[in-house]
């Protein structure tokens, strides 16, 4: 089949088509395409060199999809363009989400109208590592991967660090450029570390206009993420959170005091046949009189308690939501008890695919 356009963008695109030219002049290979072999360049750039031609076809292609998606969009889905996935959904109220931040249906309109306006959902569009190159990457990385709070591990540490460095690069190379200057200024502050353009950015970000709006700034993760866990389970939790896999099962979210676990696994009987929901929980029997609760097809039950230990004590809901042949288990840590509505909201957020209706 046609090798699919890049998420990145041209720039890309051009990088990887060189690259591979190089190699085969330094390892003394020859490349070759056939219209009936399974891999090729549908923008012809590797064959041709031609980039006016591969920036027609990458307009092309968005105003194509840009129309698929406004007939689609009738049905009230939500879109993800030229984003990976990755297993998360991030809340947000626009109907389309791209790696540089959600847009409108007004934006959809303009670039069926005029598909050379959607190249601002591509981080790096021209060719080379110029300054637009390195802002976008920075941009990239703060709207789908920064949490927006101080570093828990030295992974998040190393990306705060990775973002200064392509912001410095983008401002060395064009000081003209549009900065997000309020979130280049609170990614200096999580670092806490002696930084040289840290006045500056601080008098820039005081002199950028305050935009109102629930994405005002930039950042999927400074609101709740939707995890996919495998299995069709998934669950709501705050995008702060560090999020692992323990012993390969269950997954593990946290911050400095709470912490979300979650174990996903099928569910039959003795003869192999499958249980549903109702029989699961009778199974698996959580506390006599438990919290309860229904969501379509998906049945739960949990109970709250207090932890003491030699030197903590905090407070745990341990539940049970299960649907046709499969249930999760969770464990949601908290300190003080008037987060109880808190783990809650969490623990009623798994949902489970199958069980949606029609």
């Amino acid at each position: 089949m046609p090798l699919p356009l890049p998420r990145p963008g041209p720039g890309y695109h051009i990088f990887i088509c060189d690259l591979l030219r190089k190699l085969g002049q330094f390892y003394g290979l020859d490349w070759y395409a056939e219209e009936e072999s399974d891999c090729l360049d549908e923008t012809g750039y590797f064959e041709t060199g031609d980039k006016a031609r591969l920036y027609e076809e990458f307009n092309r292609w968005m105003g194509a999809l840009s129309k698929r998606v406004l007939e689609l969009s009738k049905e009230g889905a939500k879109f993800h363009l030229a984003m990976p996935f990755d297993g998360h959904q991030f809340d947000v109220t626009e109907p389309i989400l791209t790696q540089l931040g959600p847009r409108d249906m007004r934006w959809l309109q303009a670039v069926i109208k005029e598909p050379s306006l959607g190249r601002d959902i591509f981080p790096w569009w021209e060719d080379g590592h110029g300054a637009e190159y390195h802002l976008g990457r920075a941009l990239c990385y703060m709207w789908n991967s920064l949490r927006w709070r101080e570093p828990l591990t030295e992974t998040e540490a190393e990306l705060l660090e990775t973002i200064l460095r392509h912001l410095d690069s983008a401002y060395s190379l064009d000081p003209d450029l549009e900065f997000p200057w309020r979130e280049w200024s609170q990614i200096i502050d999580f670092l806490g570390t002696n930084y040289e353009l840290t006045d500056f950015v601080e008098e820039m970000a005081d002199k950028s206009d305050l935009a109102f709006g629930r994405l005002s700034l930039v950042g999927y993760r400074r609101f709740d993420v939707r995890k996919n866990l495998g299995g069709g389970w998934s669950v709501a939790i705050p995008g702060t959170f560090v999020e692992e896999l323990e012993e390969g099962q269950t997954f593990l979210a946290y911050d400095e005091t709470r912490n979300v676990r979650v174990t996903c696994m099928s569910a039959t009987d003795s003869s192999g046949n499958t249980l549903d929901a109702a029989e699961i929980l009778r199974k698996i029997r959580v506390i006599d009189d438990p919290i309860s609760y229904e969501k379509g097809k998906v049945l739960g039950r949990a109970f709250f308690e207090k932890i003491e230990e030699e030197d903590a004590t905090f407070w745990m809901l341990r539940g049970v939501s299960a649907a046709s042949g499969t249930f999760a288990q969770v464990t949601i840590c908290f300190e003080e008890e008037d987060e109880q509505p808190w783990a809650l909201s969490i623990w009623r957020s798994l949902d489970h695919r199958s069980s949606h209706e029609t």
